[in-house]
């Protein structure tokens, strides 16, 4: 298929038929890549696009027990060490 190049500014762009984009599965952006004189335009995928099937491929997900056993639950007191506590005095400015 030949396409025409359209001035953008001082760029030139390509108008991409809306069945090509379609077919191509292209929603918002594309990657870019230069081999030696050729241009190859690929959809982008989602970051998280392949975490379900890495989800499926290993069961033995972690799980977030440890950590749990690790924070106070809600039944434990907490107190705060006593260089963290908030002062018992409103702390004003003198500095006006």
């Amino acid at each position: 298929m030949r396409i025409n190049l359209v001035k953008i500014g001082n760029s030139r762009g390509l108008r991409l038929p809306k069945a090509v984009i379609e077919s191509c599965g292209i929603e918002t952006s594309v990657n870019l890549e230069i081999r030696g004189r050729e241009l190859i335009i690929r959809p982008t995928e989602s970051p998280r696009a392949h975490w379900e099937d890495a989800l499926v491929k290993n069961p033995d997900v972690e799980t977030w027990t440890e950590w749990e056993s690790l924070s106070p639950s809600s039944d434990d007191e907490w107190t705060w060490p006593e260089d963290q506590k908030w002062p018992d005095t409103l702390l004003v400015s003198k500095s006006g």
